[in-house]
């Protein structure tokens, strides 16, 4: 990190000054770009959505990652039209 300070010159180290093998891919599942002023509703239908993908519709892992009792995912799930 210090060689990577001094050699950038800019005053702030952006990700692309960052090593292509340590830098985030632009398709990381664990993150998500969330526009100001997005409702929450649509926030948590994405959030859901994708959690359920990435456990592959595993919906007892889906609901623990998430916080929430199963009871709760599946009729958020059926509020939001979510298909499996």
């Amino acid at each position: 990190m210090e060689r990577l300070v001094v050699t950038v010159g800019d005053a702030v180290v952006q990700p692309e000054h960052l090593p292509e093998e340590i830098q985030a891919s632009k398709e990381d599942v664990h993150t998500m770009l969330v526009l100001l002023g997005t409702a929450l509703e649509d926030i948590e239908q994405q959030v859901i959505a994708r959690t359920l993908k990435e456990v592959t519709n595993h919906r007892e892992k889906a609901a623990k990652l998430l916080g929430i009792s199963l009871r709760t995912l599946q009729y958020k799930i059926k509020t939001y039209g979510i298909r499996d």
